[in-house]
């Protein structure tokens, strides 16, 4: 295989995520890169999770995904993006999120409808929203495409009325 020496580029611009893919992956060849490199990707939707695999190689570098207009991914993933855990991150004004199936904590739903300006979210996959009443409730709230079947692990106070909001919008 081929070895190509990325160790002096300290920004790589209107990569595809398929092309930072293959030099974070070494694919076809051996890349060997900058410790702290920036990178812009040109996609125009993203995973929070191909982003997380590019934020684990660029060390602490830049990544701008502006371009793109939605992002998937777990609660978990997509929340590192609007925390810009380990990286500082670029993100487009506004933008759609689809969340993935699994458990989601109602504070950090609420954190990703904070950050993605006027985009919406479509939550239709979540299978637990966890929280207090009034996270779940603000949850609800937030998601834009909401899951018509879930549970909840209530903490903390409950209040009756936002009991049963979270039950009816529950769907069974």
């Amino acid at each position: 295989s081929n070895a190509i020496d990325l160790t002096n580029v300290t920004t790589i611009s209107s990569a595809t995520m398929s092309e930072m893919l293959e030099i974070v992956n070494n694919t076809n060849a051996t890349f060997t890169t900058a410790p702290n490199y920036s990178v812009t990707i040109s996609d125009t939707s993203v995973t929070a999770a191909n982003v997380k695999t590019i934020n684990g190689d660029n060390g602490t570098g830049a990544i701008n995904i502006s371009a793109a207009n939605s992002i998937s991914g777990t609660v978990s993933d997509v929340l590192e993006i609007v925390n810009n855990t380990g990286s500082v991150f670029t993100t487009n004004v506004n933008y759609d999120v689809i969340l993935d199936a699994g458990v989601a904590i109602a504070s950090q739903i609420t954190a990703i409808e904070s950050a993605n300006g006027t985009g919406t979210i479509n939550g239709s996959g979540i299978t637990a929203i966890n929280g207090t009443t009034a996270e779940i409730t603000q949850a609800l709230i937030d998601i834009d495409t909401d899951p018509t079947n879930f549970n909840s692990t209530i903490t903390g106070v409950a209040i009756a009325s936002q009991i049963t909001a979270i039950e009816s919008a529950n769907g069974t």
